[in-house]
């Protein structure tokens, strides 16, 4: 009798977040249909099985906006000038000791504090754009 293996699959692991949010959802609707059972009676219960459910779902994409927002340690690169390259399509060059962030329309860019600037092909550095938490890039005119 052969013995068969069981296949490995790449997302063998991905069940377990799953299960979590599940969890989370399910005790967020019993905790408030057992609230607003004492309230509201039998339809408490149904109600508070469907606001259960939303007010978790809408409490944890404010949290983790929230953690994002505002404990970050470096926000996402933004757009280019262009608008055509988004974060992920940036390159790190390392010029003078210093990241240099160039774009895939080849723009050029260095990180000081909260601000982007833009370096000309001449080395000039000019503001292009300044992090301001909670509400994202901004054009920076001053340095």
């Amino acid at each position: 009798m052969k013995i068969q293996r069981p296949t490995i699959h790449c997302c063998a692991g991905a069940i377990a977040p799953q299960k979590l949010w599940l969890l989370g959802y399910a005790a967020g609707a019993v905790a408030m249909a057992a609230w607003l059972r004492t309230k509201a009676g039998n339809w408490g219960v149904v109600l508070g099985l469907m606001l259960g459910v939303i007010a978790v779902h809408f409490g944890v994409h404010f949290l983790l906006w929230f953690s994002e927002m505002a404990w970050r340690g470096r926000p996402p690169m933004p757009d280019c000038r262009r608008g055509r390259c988004g974060g992920d399509d940036y390159f790190i060059e390392r010029q003078n000791g210093q990241k240099t962030y160039l774009c895939r329309c080849r723009f050029r860019y260095r990180r000081k504090g909260l601000s982007l600037i833009e370096i000309t092909p001449e080395g000039k550095e000019l503001p292009f754009l300044r992090w301001r938490p909670f509400r994202g890039w901004f054009p920076d005119f001053k340095l």
